[in-house]
């Protein structure tokens, strides 16, 4: 790695895949196409014993569904790691129309693998507890414990075995089909931005990074050519998410047949959280974390000679401070071992695993005309190793990013020795160890004698609660509007766009000069086909981690062994029982959030501070 590349590196997928034509990958792949025929053949003598049949009649089965478990688990694991190195070979590079179709070949095989297992899906939601105790006294089967007994809690919701069938058959040309059509439209789009070397042409994932230049006319021209360059998508990216929601809308329909399912349910239950507390934590959050928001934002507008925030200073960064010269971009080099040093404060093997990650080139920053926008953090099933993306351009918001992603990583090489059943966490505690990792580095950071460094770290602070205590709760709010009125039709461009509006402006309040036009077009998030409200889980994954941050200063040099025991613990467990086994905490009750929007407060209050000690508007 050359030490004053500024750009990112490219990852390395070939050491799974060489490509999609080579041996590793047609292997897998013919070994997933047989494995489905297998599991076919086998679910096919599975049936569901009617209501007044005697618990015989379930047990007899068992043994076919242990079986077809099996098969399952080595299933999954191929097409899970075909699908990984698919999804993350197109994000490099969106014009690959073979990997795309590859994409779309898999698809069709996963459905079919998903109508092979229907049959055991639902006979393991209607079992008698005794026949489904009887299933897990398999040892490979009983891994995957947690999980059986979280598909049972939607029992009442399942559909008959053709219904479920049609379903998974029709989703892939039609659910699934929208958000790859948004994929396409991301990958396709060109802006013409301003920059200080003149005008340029950017994709979207290239052009979005100019929205953290240090100079606002910059900031503000790719913003700008952004929110025109989706524009002229807006109808298009209406349609999808009117089909996106009037799908989920109809299977909540359909699936009320006993009870009443909600368009949160399904959210609640993937986020592994009770309503309750997401009711909570929302109230607090408005009750207690909108104000601390808008001070950190306005103390950021007075730092950079504005009384208001807009809509293209959300990824500003620190403005410099006076008499100190323009901000070079950080070498690629210097963020990883930023980071990494950071981490060796916490434990030594979260530091050796970031230069790890760097060193075996798991972590993907160049910047490419066909790129996706966004950051992510994947990982291979089969070497259960990570994988980091994002576009590096040297900015502190690239190196805060890269914190947060090399957390996932982090927490996903943690876990890699567990079953996979017990490796899948929830998106609320996923953003534990990502959130802690952008939180650890600024507080390292705000400890340097090097005055603006700490500012910079004072900075993120702000901008960190300003991100969770008020946009992610904007885009909560948004959406859950968008599912109630949807309901009932399908909303214009300009019903859209008023509720995205009202929302952002209920939120920010008088610190917001220019609001978004675009945002519910530009925001990837919102069109991800396999999940809804990915939004609340940010503001959950920030609260909680300020909480189990907290542990450090109490637990010492033994924090670094609770933290690993806590990351161990996200696959089996729901997001209250973690917090109740760990940090003594009911999540369900306002204490634990309004401590945590607390410790978040302190942070604004030092921002508000060094603001307060130089002279306004220095950017």
């Amino acid at each position: 790695m050359n030490p004053e590349q500024v750009t990112g590196p490219a990852w390395n997928l070939e050491s799974e895949y060489p490509g999609i034509e080579t041996g590793p990958f047609r292997t897998d792949w013919n070994e997933a196409e047989k494995l489905v025929g297998e599991l076919e053949a086998l679910t096919a003598r599975i049936t569901i014993p009617p209501k007044d049949a005697p618990g015989s009649a379930w047990s007899a089965q068992v043994p076919h569904l242990q079986k077809a478990c099996k098969i399952r688990q080595e299933l999954e694991l191929r097409s899970w790691n075909l699908a990984r190195y698919l999804h993350m070979a197109i994000s490099v590079d969106t014009s690959r129309a073979d990997l795309r179709k590859q994409r779309s070949e898999l698809q069709a095989l996963e459905s079919r693998c998903e109508q092979a297992w229907n049959p055991a899906e639902l006979w393991i939601a209607l079992a008698p507890a005794d026949a489904a105790e009887a299933y897990l006294s398999d040892a490979k089967v009983g891994l995957e414990r947690f999980v059986v007994e979280r598909r049972r809690l939607l029992r009442d919701q399942k559909l008959g075995l053709p219904e479920e069938n049609l379903v998974s058959a029709l989703s892939v040309d039609g659910f699934d089909a929208w958000g790859t059509l948004y994929d396409n439209i991301a990958g396709s789009i060109r802006c013409t931005v301003q920059t200080p070397e003149g005008e340029q042409t950017f994709g979207a994932a290239a052009a979005q990074e100019f929205t953290a230049s240090t100079q606002e006319p910059v900031r503000k021209s790719a913003y700008l050519a952004l929110e025109a360059a989706w524009g002229v998508h807006r109808e298009s990216c209406a349609a999808i998410l009117n089909a996106l929601a009037g799908w989920r809308l109809e299977m909540y329909r359909r699936r009320s047949h006993t009870r009443q399912v909600g368009f949160l349910d399904g959210a609640l239950y993937s986020s592994r959280i009770e309503r309750a507390t997401l009711d909570t934590m929302m109230e607090a959050i408005t009750t207690d974390g909108r104000a601390v928001g808008q001070r950190a934002l306005k103390a950021m507008a007075r730092a950079m000679g504005k009384k208001k925030i807009d809509c293209w200073d959300f990824m500003a960064p620190a403005p410099p401070l006076p008499g100190a010269s323009a901000a070079k971009p950080i070498p690629f080099a210097q963020a990883v071992e930023t980071v990494a040093s950071c981490g060796d404060e916490v434990d030594p093997e979260l530091g050796a695993f970031v230069r790890m990650a760097a060193e075996k080139q798991w972590i993907e920053g160049r910047v490419l005309p066909n790129k996706l926008p966004g950051a992510y953090c994947s990982k291979f099933i089969k070497s259960r190793t990570p994988r980091v993306y994002l576009t590096y351009q040297g900015t502190p918001s690239n190196v805060r990013t890269l914190a947060h992603e090399l957390g996932h990583a982090y927490h996903n090489w943690v876990m890699r020795e567990l079953p996979l059943s017990q490796a899948g966490y929830p998106m609320t505690l996923a953003e534990t160890a990502s959130i802690l990792m952008e939180t650890l580095v600024n507080d390292v950071l705000k400890r340097q004698s090097d005055a603006a460094t700490s500012w910079a770290a004072s900075w993120d602070d702000g901008a960190n609660a300003a991100a969770f205590l008020l946009n992610i709760p904007s885009r909560f709010t948004f959406e859950r509007e968008f599912y109630e009125r949807r309901a009932k039709g399908e909303l214009t461009v300009e019903e859209i766009s008023e509720i995205s509006e009202r929302h952002f402006t209920e939120h920010y309040g008088q610190v917001m000069g220019q609001v978004p036009k675009a945002f519910w077009q530009t925001k990837l998030h919102f069109y991800i086909s396999g999940v809804s409200f990915y939004n609340f889980p940010y503001s959950f994954g920030y609260l909680f981690a300020l909480g189990v941050y907290a542990q450090r200063q109490k637990l010492g040099k033994g924090f670094a062994q609770a933290y690993r025991a806590l990351l161990n613990d996200t696959g089996r467990m729901t997001a209250e029982d973690v917090a109740k086994k760990h940090l003594g905490a009911d999540l369900t009750k306002p204490d634990f959030w309004r401590d945590s929007i607390r410790m978040a407060e302190e942070r604004v209050q030092l921002l508000e501070e060094a603001v307060l000690r130089q002279p306004a508007g220095n950017a």
